[in-house]
């Protein structure tokens, strides 16, 4: 499967590039971003997430429709990663005189995944002629191709431990992504433009596939990217 999506998505990428060269309408270029992560749980009582940094790296195809808006599409690598604090774990020294601690004993987990994307945007562009501020929004679509955890038991809030196993659960194979954000590009040249880009970034399914008990978590994002056009 992922094989054959990473043949696909070259194929695609390949065979743009080369049309771009005989087409003067297509424009070809690259970005990088950096985003702060942060998970949305169901039970943000006994879940608390914290904040992790992702980024992302990307050839990027432009297609201008006319003068006020432009498509953009391409192939991404995406690194992923959650952090939390997950208190429903329990051990026997949790049952004090008191009664039961929820918050005595916990686990410390990061998620890593590291994703290829395929995005979808449109920009519109709001004010300004070469140099402009414009509006965007868009989908992409995300293929997981691997995936890292880490999990640190805390014990009676002294004892910490390494989990022998993935206890996080599995990143979803698929993660679509909605994104809105407000832009400015100018030109450096005629034809090579910079582009700097704050958005937000939220998932449209659940980012968990299976995990050992329910949960609907999605992840928030909210960064910045920067990149060029020519």
């Amino acid at each position: 499967m992922k094989k054959t999506f990473l043949l696909l998505a070259s194929t695609l990428l390949f065979s743009t590039f080369a049309l771009a060269q005989n087409d003067k309408k297509i424009q070809l270029g690259f970005n990088l971003g950096v985003k702060q992560i942060r998970e949305l749980v169901e039970n943000s009582e006994l879940v608390k997430p914290e904040n992790a940094v992702g980024f992302n790296l990307g050839l990027d195809v432009f297609f201008p429709l006319n003068d006020k808006i432009l498509l953009k599409s391409g192939i991404q690598y995406n690194f992923l990663q959650v952090k939390r604090i997950d208190y429903t774990w329990t051990f026997g020294c949790d049952f004090t005189g008191n009664g039961f601690d929820y918050f005595n004993s916990w686990s410390e987990d990061v998620a890593k995944a590291h994703m290829i994307g395929i995005p979808v945007e449109a920009r519109f562009r709001i004010i300004g002629g070469e140099n402009h501020l414009y509006l965007k929004t868009g989908l992409q679509a995300l293929f997981k191709v691997k995936q890292n955890t880490e999990t640190t038991f805390v014990e009676c809030k002294i004892h910490r431990g390494e989990a022998n196993s993935n206890t996080w659960g599995e990143f979803a194979p698929a993660l679509f992504l909605a994104d809105l954000g407000l832009g400015y590009e100018f030109a450096v040249r005629q034809q090579f433009k910079l582009y700097f880009e704050p958005q937000v970034e939220y998932s449209l399914n659940k980012i968990i596939k299976e995990n050992r008990r329910p949960n609907n978590s999605r992840v928030l994002n909210v960064g910045m990217v920067c990149g060029v056009r020519f």
